[in-house]
């Protein structure tokens, strides 16, 4: 990992894509259960759940 201005370089960029599939996954799984109708405007949920596993990944293995 290479800190760049306080910014674990590699490590945001692996987060963040890691994210998006975690995010694509649970949303797939979300239409398949026929929930998705019942969470609200897609524009305001899904960048949310993108940000939210993001966080957790970042939290689940870089944090120390």
């Amino acid at each position: 990992m290479l800190s760049i201005e306080g910014s674990f370089w590699p490590a945001w960029i692996i987060c963040i894509l890691a994210g998006l599939a975690l995010t694509m996954v649970l949303t797939w799984q979300l239409v398949r259960h026929r929930l998705a109708p019942y969470l609200g405007p897609p524009l305001l949920i899904f960048p949310s759940l993108w940000a939210l596993c993001t966080f957790v990944i970042w939290l689940l293995f870089y944090s120390t």
